[in-house]
């Protein structure tokens, strides 16, 4: 279970509970304030990188990328406009009614395997742009939740990152200790 460790030649020994360690489960379609009722499909696109994505995803600037854009919906309210970033492979088809109500994982599923890949969040605040206030009918200036999610493949190697802009009122993130 964890409790004990042995090094070899000097013995066994009890481990110290890690006191700052959380585990944050997060479902973009689904919090502990409510769960996305519909999702409105903005767009796909493909999109040559910024220098963000450049660097987030490892990739030349002559990389191409397939850009996603939602709005997620509760009780006929915008609660989050959401972005994703996928490699671009020519060929692979991308098809908007399979991808409208996906989660990442599931969008990034139909093109590799996610055993042995790594997801990683990254959740912090921003004041939002013009552009997403008013997709999300806001008129004030309060900083949005924006969870921005990096996924791995099983070399490590980047395959897409996604920005979920939540509304504050719409949204509480849960992490719990082991």
């Amino acid at each position: 279970e964890g409790y004990i460790f042995s090094i070899p030649g000097k013995g066994y020994f009890v481990d110290q509970p890690e006191y700052n360690k959380y585990t944050l489960y997060y479902d973009e379609m689904s919090n502990l304030i409510n769960n996305v009722d519909h999702a409105k499909l903005l767009g796909v696109d493909i999109v040559k990188p910024d220098e963000f994505l450049i660097n987030n995803l490892q990739i030349s600037e002559n990389k191409k990328l397939i850009m996603i854009r939602r709005l997620f919906y509760t009780d006929s309210e915008p609660m989050a406009y959401d972005i994703k970033y996928l490699l671009y492979e020519k060929g692979m088809p991308i098809v908007e009614e399979e991808i409208e109500h996906a989660t990442f994982t599931e969008m990034i599923s139909k093109r590799t395997s996610l055993y042995g890949a790594r997801k990683e969040l990254m959740i912090f605040a921003k004041a939002p742009e013009q552009r997403t206030k008013k997709l999300l009918k806001i008129s004030d200036d309060l900083a949005l939740l924006v969870v921005e999610q990096k996924l791995y493949d099983s070399k490590d190697k980047p395959i897409g990152l996604g920005k979920t802009f939540f509304r504050g009122d719409y949204i509480k993130l849960q992490g719990i200790s082991d």
